[in-house]
C-alpha cells in the first residue's frame, strides 16, 4: 500500500526536524558560533566555517529539499552573490553565458570578469528585443527565459520546457481601459497586440 502524500504544510512543520527520541529536541537548536574546532584540512562533510555549513543550516536544507521533492537536500548560501558565484562556478572552462544587459550589478562584474580571464564567453543582450535573445540563446544547453518571450519556439518544438516543477508562479498582467465611443484607437490597438502576443501564454 502506498502512503500518501503528505501536504506542503505539513511538511513545512516537519522536515529538517532531529529525530523524534527520548530527551532530544523537538526542533534543532540555532547555531551561533562562527567556527569550529579543527586540527587541519576538514574532512568532507566536517564543520569549520558556519558561512559553508552549520547544523542549523542543514535543517533548513533538508526542509527545503523535502519541500521540493528533491532526492539530496538542497543548498543555502550565506548570501545572493555566494549562489551566484557557485552558479557561474558550474560553466565548464570557456562555456557560454547569456546574460541580459541590465542584470544585478556585481553579477554582471563577476561577468565581465571572469570572461576577461577566458573562464567564460560572455554575451548580453537586451530581453525587451526577443529576436536577439533567440539568436543569443542559439545552441545554448539550458536557459531560463519567459515563458512569452519563448512560447513560439516551444509551440514549433525547438525548445523543450525542462524543470516545470521549479517555475516561478506566473504574474498576471491587467489591462484595464474604458470602452466608449471616445476611446482612442491607439489604445485600442495596443491592447489587440497585447492579447495577442500574451495572450496564449
Amino acid at each position: 500500500m502506498t502512503e500518501p502524500a503528505l501536504s506542503p504544510a505539513t511538511v513545512a512543520v516537519t522536515a529538517g526536524r532531529p529525530p523524534r527520541i527520548q530527551g532530544g529536541p523537538v526542533n534543532p537548536p540555532l547555531v551561533l558560533t562562527s567556527t569550529y574546532v579543527s586540527q587541519g584540512p576538514p574532512a568532507p562533510g566536517e564543520l569549520f566555517y558556519t558561512r559553508n555549513d552549520t547544523e542549523t543550516w542543514r535543517a533548513l536544507e533538508s526542509a527545503l529539499a523535502a519541500l521540493e521533492g528533491a532526492a539530496l537536500p538542497a543548498l543555502a548560501f550565506a548570501s545572493g552573490m555566494a549562489a551566484i558565484a557557485a552558479a557561474f562556478s558550474l560553466v565548464p572552462r570557456g562555456g557560454r553565458v547569456v546574460m541580459p544587459q541590465h542584470a544585478y550589478g556585481v553579477s554582471l562584474g563577476l561577468a565581465h570578469e571572469l570572461a576577461a580571464l577566458g573562464d567564460i564567453r560572455l554575451t548580453l543582450v537586451d530581453i525587451a528585443d526577443t529576436d536577439a535573445v533567440t539568436a543569443a540563446l542559439a545552441g545554448a544547453g539550458v536557459v531560463r527565459a519567459p515563458a512569452w518571450q519563448v512560447a513560439a519556439h516551444i509551440d514549433a518544438g525547438r525548445l523543450q520546457p525542462v524543470l516545470d516543477r521549479f517555475a516561478p508562479p506566473a504574474t498576471p498582467v491587467h489591462v484595464l481601459f474604458e470602452q466608449t465611443k471616445l476611446a482612442s484607437p491607439k489604445i485600442r490597438t495596443f491592447v489587440d497586440y497585447l492579447v495577442d502576443q500574451w495572450g496564449h501564454v
